[in-house]
């Protein structure tokens, strides 16, 4: 079996310009990214609150 590679997880920077990419596709009228912007906020919010 093979083993899995260690995970690449987008730099603070990446995250950032896809946040924006998203926000462009929402304004422009793409829902499916409106909806995954909507799941982000729900998140962030989330984490937020358990860290209070």
């Amino acid at each position: 079996m093979k083993t899995r590679g260690p995970q690449a997880y987008p730099t603070h920077k990446q995250r950032q310009e896809l946040a924006r990419m998203l926000v462009d596709m929402a304004s422009e009228g793409d829902v499916n990214a409106a909806g995954w912007l909507l799941l982000l906020s729900e998140i962030r919010q989330q984490r937020r609150e358990t860290t209070q």
